[in-house]
């Protein structure tokens, strides 16, 4: 009786075994409707590297250090982007470039960036344009479309890939910082004896910004455009009339629908607006 049981649970577990690995080919030959982040964790368990569930795909890019990803189909390929310290290409057949140093230059007449290096050998160029993107298997969308031309050792023509990409939100936002400074003038919180000091709440996984600006509240999506620039969204705001307006109106003015280029340093985040605009905000959680 006991062998039979044993005979019993060692075919039940390779029944299951099979099964498992037939699912995960599958999958992976597949790639019905996974998107690029799916794939990118069909990859890593295929690697052997286990995450911590909270680790998302975007997470687990930005502690790496990379700034931009591109993902495209047919063939599978896909870059990393550290704007430091340079790019790496791959795709699904085995062609790896990687390079140690970018150049990057930004047309004048068009929305393009063009991120450039190589090796003796190699060759990557990157373009991205900012114009909406939707992924050929998925239909993920994304901020940019990119045209990745590789030139691999051996080659004399440039083999052009086309995909999607977008910038890795910065985590480091993530929490909630209260209005210190604006434009060189120190703000007294006691200016504002409802709410407090305009205060900035990031939630960056969802790409949405909300809080108060001394008076009102407003929410609003937000996201990178480049390694130090932040685009923010027109924002969601009440519409009370407060004795004190000045500073809620310089906030609205500058910051919801513009750019803004961003430093956090000793716990302090600083936007700087292209209309001189510098506000000075302090982590509190």
């Amino acid at each position: 009786m006991k062998k039979y049981s044993l005979r019993y649970t060692i075919i039940l577990a390779l029944c299951g075994f099979v099964v498992n690995c037939n699912q995960s080919k599958k999958a992976v030959e597949t790639n019905e409707g996974a998107d690029s982040g799916q794939l990118a964790a069909i990859q890593v368990a295929e690697a052997g590297v286990d995450d911590p569930p909270s680790i998302t795909f975007k997470m687990k890019l930005w502690k790496e250090g990379i700034d931009f990803y591109a993902r495209g189909n047919e063939p599978f390929w896909a870059v990393d982007i550290d704007l430091e310290n340079g790019m790496k290409f791959t795709t699904m057949d085995g062609l790896t470039i990687e390079t140690n140093s970018i150049e990057i230059n930004k047309t004048q007449d068009a929305d393009i960036i063009r991120f450039s290096g190589g090796t003796d050998s190699n060759e990557l160029i990157i373009n991205i344009a900012e114009k909406t993107c939707s992924d050929t298997m998925s239909d993920e969308k994304f901020r940019y479309s990119v045209e990745a031309d590789v030139k691999p050792e051996g080659e004399s023509d440039y083999k052009t890939f086309k995909g999607c990409g977008q910038y890795v939100p910065d985590y480091s936002l993530q929490d909630i910082w209260v209005l210190v400074e604006a434009n060189g003038e120190a703000i007294d919180s006691n200016r504002f004896p409802d709410k407090g000091s305009p205060t900035f709440e990031f939630f960056v996984e969802e790409g949405m910004v909300s809080g108060h600006a001394g008076c009102n509240n407003f929410n609003g999506g937000f996201y990178r455009v480049e390694k130090n620039v932040l685009h923010f969204e027109p924002f969601a705001m009440t519409r009370m009339m407060c004795q004190d307006m000045e500073l809620e109106n310089l906030i609205e003015k500058s910051v919801a629908g513009k750019r803004l280029k961003y430093e956090i340093k000793d716990l302090k985040l600083t936007l700087s607006g292209y209309d001189n605009t510098i506000l000075v905000f302090r982590k509190i959680d």
